[in-house]
This record gives structure tokens, sequence and C-alpha cells, in this order.
């Protein structure tokens, strides 16, 4: 998977994520990621 398509896949969740105001939820999937493309 291409970095923009990932991208563009995290900020679509992001938004749901926004809609459904579960803050704590997303910067816990935001630290995962980070630690995950760390990996990489």
């Amino acid at each position: 998977m291409s970095i923009t398509a990932f991208l563009k896949k995290k900020i679509s969740k992001l938004k749901k994520r926004f809609d459904v105001q579960k803050v704590p939820m997303m910067m816990q999937k935001n630290l995962e990621t980070m630690a995950y493309l760390n990996k990489i």
C-alpha cells in the first residue's frame, strides 16, 4: 500500500471517529499506528 493511500484511509477513519467523538480511542489508535510505522 502506498503512503498516500494509507494516509487517505487513516484520515477517513479519523473523520468517522470524530463524528462518533471517540477521541481517547482515536489517540490510542494513532499511537499504535506510529509505533507500527516506526518498526518498518
